[in-house]
Protein backbone atom coordinates (compact mmCIF):
# COMPACT_ATOMS: atom_id res chain seq x y z
CA UNK A 1 0.00 0.00 0.00
CA UNK A 2 1.25 3.44 -0.87
CA UNK A 3 1.77 5.87 1.97
CA UNK A 4 1.12 9.52 1.51
CA UNK A 5 3.12 11.43 4.11
CA UNK A 6 2.39 14.89 2.79
CA UNK A 7 -0.47 15.67 0.44
CA UNK A 8 1.29 18.88 -0.61
CA UNK A 9 3.89 16.92 -2.54
CA UNK A 10 3.52 16.62 -6.33
CA UNK A 11 2.48 12.98 -5.85
CA UNK A 12 -0.21 13.90 -3.29
CA UNK A 13 -1.64 16.69 -5.41
CA UNK A 14 -1.69 14.49 -8.51
CA UNK A 15 -3.36 11.67 -6.58
CA UNK A 16 -6.05 14.01 -5.24
CA UNK A 17 -6.72 15.31 -8.77
CA UNK A 18 -6.97 11.74 -10.11
CA UNK A 19 -9.36 10.65 -7.33
CA UNK A 20 -11.54 13.77 -7.81
CA UNK A 21 -11.78 13.18 -11.56
CA UNK A 22 -12.72 9.52 -11.05
CA UNK A 23 -15.40 10.56 -8.53
CA UNK A 24 -16.74 13.17 -10.97
CA UNK A 25 -16.91 10.61 -13.79
CA UNK A 26 -18.73 8.12 -11.53
CA UNK A 27 -21.19 10.85 -10.48
CA UNK A 28 -21.80 11.81 -14.11
CA UNK A 29 -22.32 8.12 -14.94
CA UNK A 30 -24.94 7.82 -12.19
CA UNK A 31 -26.72 10.94 -13.47
CA UNK A 32 -26.61 9.60 -17.04
CA UNK A 33 -28.16 6.30 -15.95
CA UNK A 34 -31.14 8.39 -14.76
CA UNK A 35 -31.34 10.26 -18.12
CA UNK A 36 -29.83 13.45 -16.64
CA UNK A 37 -26.95 14.95 -18.60
CA UNK A 38 -24.71 17.99 -18.37
CA UNK A 39 -24.95 20.73 -20.94
CA UNK A 40 -21.94 20.26 -23.26
CA UNK A 41 -21.48 16.79 -21.76
CA UNK A 42 -19.30 15.48 -24.59
CA UNK A 43 -16.73 18.25 -24.21
CA UNK A 44 -16.71 17.91 -20.42
CA UNK A 45 -16.28 14.13 -20.72
CA UNK A 46 -13.34 14.57 -23.06
CA UNK A 47 -11.71 17.13 -20.76
CA UNK A 48 -12.17 14.92 -17.69
CA UNK A 49 -10.71 11.94 -19.55
CA UNK A 50 -7.66 13.94 -20.64
CA UNK A 51 -7.03 15.20 -17.09
CA UNK A 52 -7.63 11.72 -15.62
CA UNK A 53 -5.23 10.13 -18.11
CA UNK A 54 -2.45 12.62 -17.44
CA UNK A 55 -2.88 12.56 -13.66
CA UNK A 56 -3.17 8.75 -13.74
CA UNK A 57 0.09 8.50 -15.64
CA UNK A 58 1.76 10.86 -13.17
CA UNK A 59 0.47 8.97 -10.09
CA UNK A 60 1.88 5.71 -11.39
CA UNK A 61 5.13 7.32 -12.57
CA UNK A 62 5.82 8.53 -9.05
CA UNK A 63 5.46 5.03 -7.59
CA UNK A 64 6.45 2.56 -10.32
CA UNK A 65 10.18 2.24 -10.82
CA UNK A 66 10.26 -0.60 -13.39
CA UNK A 67 10.65 0.84 -16.91
CA UNK A 68 8.68 -1.96 -18.63
CA UNK A 69 5.66 -1.41 -16.38
CA UNK A 70 5.98 2.36 -16.90
CA UNK A 71 5.92 1.92 -20.68
CA UNK A 72 2.89 -0.37 -20.51
CA UNK A 73 1.06 2.13 -18.30
CA UNK A 74 1.89 4.98 -20.67
CA UNK A 75 0.62 2.89 -23.60
CA UNK A 76 -2.64 2.02 -21.81
CA UNK A 77 -3.36 5.59 -20.70
CA UNK A 78 -2.42 6.92 -24.14
CA UNK A 79 -4.79 4.44 -25.79
CA UNK A 80 -7.64 5.50 -23.49
CA UNK A 81 -6.89 9.14 -24.22
CA UNK A 82 -6.77 8.69 -28.00
CA UNK A 83 -9.95 6.60 -28.09
CA UNK A 84 -11.79 9.22 -26.03
CA UNK A 85 -10.70 12.11 -28.24
CA UNK A 86 -11.43 10.26 -31.49
CA UNK A 87 -14.85 9.16 -30.21
CA UNK A 88 -15.78 12.72 -29.29
CA UNK A 89 -14.52 14.16 -32.57
CA UNK A 90 -16.08 11.44 -34.73
CA UNK A 91 -19.49 11.29 -33.07
CA UNK A 92 -20.09 14.88 -32.06
CA UNK A 93 -18.02 17.21 -34.23
CA UNK A 94 -20.94 17.83 -36.58
CA UNK A 95 -23.62 18.04 -33.90
CA UNK A 96 -26.11 20.86 -34.25
CA UNK A 97 -28.12 22.32 -31.40
CA UNK A 98 -31.59 23.79 -31.80
CA UNK A 99 -33.20 25.52 -28.81
CA UNK A 100 -36.89 26.27 -28.18
CA UNK A 101 -39.14 27.11 -25.24
CA UNK A 102 -42.67 26.29 -24.15
CA UNK A 103 -45.37 28.83 -25.04
CA UNK A 104 -45.34 30.21 -21.48
CA UNK A 105 -41.53 30.55 -21.68
CA UNK A 106 -41.13 28.59 -18.44
CA UNK A 107 -39.51 25.47 -19.91
CA UNK A 108 -36.52 25.32 -22.24
CA UNK A 109 -35.56 22.49 -24.56
CA UNK A 110 -32.61 21.62 -26.76
CA UNK A 111 -32.41 19.26 -29.70
CA UNK A 112 -28.98 17.69 -30.21
CA UNK A 113 -28.86 16.62 -33.81
CA UNK A 114 -26.26 14.28 -35.28
CA UNK A 115 -27.46 11.41 -37.48
CA UNK A 116 -30.59 11.39 -35.30
CA UNK A 117 -32.21 13.91 -32.97
CA UNK A 118 -32.24 13.75 -29.19
CA UNK A 119 -34.57 16.08 -27.34
CA UNK A 120 -33.71 17.27 -23.84
CA UNK A 121 -35.42 19.50 -21.32
CA UNK A 122 -33.00 22.03 -19.87
CA UNK A 123 -33.08 22.54 -16.09
CA UNK A 124 -33.81 25.98 -14.67
CA UNK A 125 -30.14 26.35 -13.68
CA UNK A 126 -29.14 25.68 -17.30
CA UNK A 127 -26.47 23.22 -16.14
CA UNK A 128 -28.37 19.97 -16.63
CA UNK A 129 -30.62 18.52 -19.28
CA UNK A 130 -33.04 15.60 -19.02
CA UNK A 131 -33.39 13.24 -21.97
CA UNK A 132 -36.96 13.10 -23.25
CA UNK A 133 -37.00 11.30 -26.61
CA UNK A 134 -34.98 10.20 -29.65
CA UNK A 135 -36.23 11.01 -33.12
CA UNK A 136 -34.89 9.08 -36.08
CA UNK A 137 -35.50 9.86 -39.69
CA UNK A 138 -34.71 8.03 -42.91
CA UNK A 139 -31.06 8.11 -44.02
CA UNK A 140 -29.94 10.43 -41.22
CA UNK A 141 -31.96 13.37 -42.51
CA UNK A 142 -31.67 16.30 -40.07
CA UNK A 143 -35.28 17.12 -39.34
CA UNK A 144 -34.69 20.12 -37.07
CA UNK A 145 -31.74 21.67 -38.92
CA UNK A 146 -33.77 21.56 -42.14
CA UNK A 147 -36.82 23.00 -40.41
CA UNK A 148 -39.04 20.03 -41.32
CA UNK A 149 -40.98 19.80 -38.07
CA UNK A 150 -43.90 21.36 -36.24
CA UNK A 151 -44.32 21.74 -32.50
CA UNK A 152 -47.82 21.49 -31.09
CA UNK A 153 -48.38 22.19 -27.41
CA UNK A 154 -51.44 20.08 -26.60
CA UNK A 155 -51.81 20.47 -22.85
CA UNK A 156 -49.58 21.39 -19.96
CA UNK A 157 -46.52 19.14 -20.06
CA UNK A 158 -47.38 17.51 -23.39
CA UNK A 159 -45.71 18.39 -26.66
CA UNK A 160 -46.46 16.77 -30.02
CA UNK A 161 -43.74 16.89 -32.63
CA UNK A 162 -44.84 16.34 -36.21
CA UNK A 163 -41.79 15.73 -38.43
CA UNK A 164 -40.71 14.53 -41.86
CA UNK A 165 -39.45 10.96 -41.62
CA UNK A 166 -38.53 10.45 -45.28
CA UNK A 167 -37.77 13.57 -47.30
CA UNK A 168 -38.01 11.78 -50.68
CA UNK A 169 -41.61 10.66 -50.16
CA UNK A 170 -42.71 13.31 -47.66
CA UNK A 171 -43.65 10.67 -45.07
CA UNK A 172 -44.46 12.25 -41.73
CA UNK A 173 -44.36 10.83 -38.23
CA UNK A 174 -45.48 12.18 -34.91
CA UNK A 175 -44.14 11.72 -31.42
CA UNK A 176 -45.61 12.79 -28.08
CA UNK A 177 -43.24 14.14 -25.46
CA UNK A 178 -44.20 14.47 -21.81
CA UNK A 179 -42.03 16.76 -19.74
CA UNK A 180 -41.84 17.98 -16.16
CA UNK A 181 -42.18 21.50 -14.79
CA UNK A 182 -39.03 22.53 -12.95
Amino acid sequence: MWRIKNLKTPFGITLIIFICIVCLKVTIGILNSNDIYLQKQHQIDMLLTVVAAFSGIMVFMFKVKDNVIREVLIAVFSFVLIVSIVKCLFLYSDARYIYFTSPDKKESFVVEETMHSEIYQISNSGMFKTHLVNIRSDDGFRVFSNNKYQLKWVEPNLLKIHYVFDISSNKYKEVEVRYEND
